[in-house]
């Protein structure tokens, strides 16, 4: 066996044993997650500003993804994002603030969509009312394709008594209204300056439901900063009035 042969064999068995361990590390299950004293310290190592000190629950979204909501010494409600990733639990987001986002497992699959939150008692909120909306839209395609799309309006309620923090799944109402919409879009879906124009096309919005009438100023719970390693995929929730929803439902 020639010298160029040898090499091109080592060569191929470094290549298939790189990909068995990326293979591996993606879809081996998930080991066991840290003791909670060890996530507070991962966590105030990465975001030291966050001093996180009391870690409130451990939320499985999946075998490999979960939610960590925690108190800091400061008395604000947080919320961490982790995922198991080369054979370790890996921290991927920090929030020393607790209003409601989404965190997107899988960007291009909305039935891994979960909205997130830890809503301050401060607040006394006694719960939050979610939306999925879109406008109507038309537009030709080509000059050509005439294209309508629908407006979307779907509402999600979740209860906040006894429990600050929570995650809401989406439902398959909504993963599947998504969905549909996004296929419908494929042709003209990716644009140089827009991105991907048919997910910019719905918006998330949140209404807290409050414990002694209306909500006066914004809620403790939007007050505070973000850390990200840049592997996760998050939506901003939009925070918006009873009365802006009615205006919405009316058009």
């Amino acid at each position: 066996m020639n010298k160029k042969k040898i090499a091109f064999i080592l060569l191929f068995a470094v290549l298939l044993l790189i990909s068995l361990y990326f293979l591996t590390s993606r879809y081996s299950s998930s080991g066991v997650l840290p003791k909670t004293e060890q996530l507070v310290e991962d966590i105030n190592v990465l975001f030291p500003e966050v001093e996180a000190e009391e870690i409130q629950d451990i939320i499985f979204l999946d075998n490999r993804h979960v939610v960590v909501p925690f108190i800091s010494e400061d008395n604000q409600y947080g919320v961490s994002y982790w995922a198991w990733e080369n054979f370790n639990w890996k921290v991927l987001n920090i929030r020393s603030k607790g209003d409601p986002e989404l965190w997107m497992l899988d960007k291009k699959d909305p039935s891994t969509y979960h909205i997130v939150w830890n809503i301050h008692p401060d607040d006394e909120m006694k719960g939050i009312n979610f939306y999925l909306t879109k406008d109507r839209q038309y537009r030709i395609l080509n000059g050509v394709t005439h294209q309508y799309g629908p407006k979307v309006f779907l509402e999600e309620k979740v209860d906040l008594e006894g429990k600050t923090y929570g995650v809401k799944k989406f439902t398959r109402q909504w993963s599947t209204t998504i969905s549909e919409i996004q296929q419908s879009n494929l042709p003209e879906q990716h644009s140089l300056f827009f991105g991907n124009f048919s997910h910019n096309l719905f918006l998330y919005q949140w209404v807290p439901v409050m414990k002694n009438g209306p909500r006066q100023g914004l809620p403790i719970s939007v007050n505070g900063s973000d850390y990200s390693t840049g592997q996760v995929d998050t939506e901003f929730v939009n925070l918006t009035s009873q009365e802006e929803i009615d205006r919405y439902k009316m058009k």
